[in-house]
């Protein structure tokens, strides 16, 4: 289905459901991130984990949501979320990436940054003890890859903007507090695909102070992201806190 054709279906279930009031949601938390995967640009697959070295990382993540009762429009919902690493390595074999050669016993560091924003457009479908939002979402990374040793250094500038298709799901237990949150970003296209979910307990106060204790992953399998081919997976458990105003 194009996206034209989606984006007009979101509108015309946006003329039927909307939220009943104003509401601010703000977050703040971590994300115990844990990399693994390759990347390629030029002849040679690198691993991240066995030539680079790159290790496990906590890793910020902010968002801010807008929701309002008026039909037709979506709710707006940004997100950032840091995704920077680094590592190093004493080779066990020789690579190539871009236009320079790593060799044997060569000791390499490297930076590696996937941190993007999300720009996520919704309509709230269900508005009761189960909640349902749907819509797009535009992820933008604004990072670098960088891999050098003492001699040598290459680098990509990662800047790419990738069109998602968008759900949230919120599952309330009665009279507990509690709820059970579970979220995804999607999309394939021309055999890449791209997947952020995460799913998360989410406790609730009547002050309307919220945590969340959950599980995410993003998994990316694309040719020429920023010219370079990527397989990758991030995965690990977070910790969010926030306000509903």
């Amino acid at each position: 289905m194009k996206y034209s054709q989606i984006a007009l279906a979101l509108a015309f279930t946006g003329a039927l459901a909307s939220a009943d009031t104003l509401g601010v949601y703000v977050s703040a938390g971590q994300w115990n991130a844990a990399y693994s995967g390759d990347i390629q640009n030029g002849a040679d697959q690198v691993n991240i984990e066995s030539d680079l070295g790159l290790s496990d990382d906590n890793q910020n993540t902010y968002s801010i949501a807008f929701e309002h009762p008026v039909p037709l429009l979506p709710n707006l919902k940004l997100r950032h979320q840091d995704l920077q690493t680094n590592g190093s390595s004493v080779l066990s074999r020789s690579f190539t990436y871009g236009n320079t050669t790593f060799s044997v016993s060569d000791t390499v560091t490297s930076d590696f940054d996937l941190s993007h924003d999300d720009y996520i457009l919704y309509y709230e479908i269900l508005d009761n003890w189960v909640s349902l939002d749907v819509g797009l979402n535009v992820k933008k990374f604004n990072g670098d890859v960088r891999i050098e040793t003492t001699q040598n250094s290459e680098s990509d500038t990662l800047d790419d903007s990738i069109p998602l298709l968008y759900a949230r799901a919120n599952f309330e237990f009665p009279l507990t507090g509690l709820s059970l949150d579970v979220e995804a970003s999607g999309a394939t296209f021309s055999g890449d695909s791209f997947i952020d979910m995460q799913a998360a307990l989410r406790y609730e106060t009547d002050a309307l102070f919220y945590a969340e204790l959950g599980y995410r992953r993003i998994s990316l399998n694309a040719n020429d992201v920023s010219g370079i081919n990527v397989d990758l997976a991030i995965d690990g458990a977070f910790l969010n806190f926030g306000l509903h105003f």
